[in-house]
């Protein structure tokens, strides 16, 4: 049956070289290394189809994509799993071997594009099939890195870009032709990978600690769908007004070209007339993201959501920390005030994260998603599979 959705290749750039001029079991152990490093952040809504050496082919059913945002936070999730992997190798080798030393050359480069595919199990694996699957693979030999000078990208088609609707977004990407014998002229519109990779790395996070005292006692609960859904539902502004804290209305002011950043505020205006500013401090998405509340005096409330990968869907857990301010005396009035509304206040975020639940069944039993392989990816299994490629290319 022909299928709708995202097409997204994976490649490591500057692999072959790198293998070619380094100790093969060194190298087949890199290349291990980072094919299970990308397949572990390999999650919904994207879905593996194969590994093609050094390169990982995914799709994601249209169905399974809420919003243009969700595409864009798991292309990144995947390149900073890339880079964190060949960071912490890098830290952590003495070996003096070319296969080690070379590995700061090593970087990913993806096509992304929005099509009609078919999947068919072929030997036990998972294949995608038709002319827009030869495109994406077709597109990956080109010029970008000589025509732009940039070497860590994310290529978006225009089919993509299409389908993913944040212009502010695409404004700034820089556009590329490549002439295809097969296709024709194709319009790429090309994004460089490597500045959210530096925002990510230097970022602070800033969430309620395990040890942080509480205001309330946390809150956990299970949800039918994956952490990308359930993202989507607590961060997209109109979804926050089905299930949130009494939330009948929401602007939203100091996005990134659209994309929720810390420094993100929310103004909710609820049903009893009043209006709540909602600050947001940290975000990873599908992983978790804070916010806080300002206080009289100068102090805050935060409040971090968690977001944990379970059997037959996602875990929430919700902390909330005790007010805080700038000295002890602040800090501690503070906490006097609260006090008498912690019990409301988590019975109305219980109460939100139960209609949300609910939401989330609705969505399963309505066939909103797509159903897609949920196999765990064993980290060994990967690697020793990633060796076995290695061999034969070698």
């Amino acid at each position: 049956m022909t299928q709708r959705g995202f097409i997204v290749v994976a490649d490591i750039t500057g692999y072959t070289k790198f293998l070619t001029g380094s100790e093969l079991d060194h190298a087949q152990g890199v290349l291990g290394e980072l094919l299970a490093a990308m397949l572990a952040k390999l999650e919904s809504p994207l879905s593996l189809s194969n590994i093609q050496g050094d390169a990982v082919l995914a799709h994601a059913p249209e169905a399974n994509v809420p919003d243009g945002a969700t595409i864009l936070d798991a292309v990144d999730i995947l390149y900073w799993a890339f880079k964190q992997t060949v960071e912490h190798m890098q830290r952590n080798t003495t070996c003096e071997c070319a296969a080690c030393s070379n590995i700061p050359q090593l970087d990913l480069k993806m096509v992304v594009h929005f099509g009609d595919y078919v999947e068919t199990s072929l030997a036990g694996r998972q294949e995608l099939s038709g002319p827009d699957v030869i495109l994406v693979h077709r597109l990956l030999k080109n010029a970008i890195v000589e025509d732009t000078g940039i070497a860590a990208y994310a290529a978006y088609t225009e089919a993509a870009v299409a389908t993913i609707g944040m212009d502010e977004v695409f404004a700034q990407a820089v556009a590329h032709h490549e002439n295809t014998e097969e296709f024709g002229d194709v319009v790429l519109r090309v994004m460089d990978l490597t500045p959210g990779w530096q925002a990510h790395r230097e970022a602070s996070r800033i969430r309620v600690a395990d040890d942080a005292p509480r205001w309330f006692e946390d809150i956990s609960i299970d949800l039918a769908v994956p952490p990308d859904r359930v993202w989507f539902h607590l961060i997209h502004p109109e979804q926050r007004s089905k299930w949130g804290l009494g939330v009948i209305g929401l602007d939203r002011e100091g996005t990134d070209r659209g994309r929720v950043v810390p420094g993100t505020t929310d103004h909710c205006a609820h049903g009893d007339g009043s209006t709540l500013i909602y600050t947001i401090v940290d975000v990873a998405p599908f992983e978790s993201y804070s916010i806080e509340v300002a206080l009289p005096m100068g102090g805050r409330i935060r409040t971090s959501l968690f977001l944990d990968a379970v059997d037959g869907g996602t875990r929430v857990n919700l902390r909330c920390a005790k007010p805080e301010a700038g000295s002890a005396l602040v800090t501690g009035l503070l906490g006097l005030m609260a006090r008498s509304q912690a019990k409301t206040v988590r019975e109305a975020w219980f109460s939100g994260l139960t209609k949300l639940q609910e939401l989330c069944r609705q969505e399963v039993a309505d066939g909103v998603l797509t159903a897609v392989d949920a196999t765990a990816f064993d980290a060994e299994a990967i690697s020793g599979v990633a060796r076995g490629l290695a061999s034969a290319e070698g």
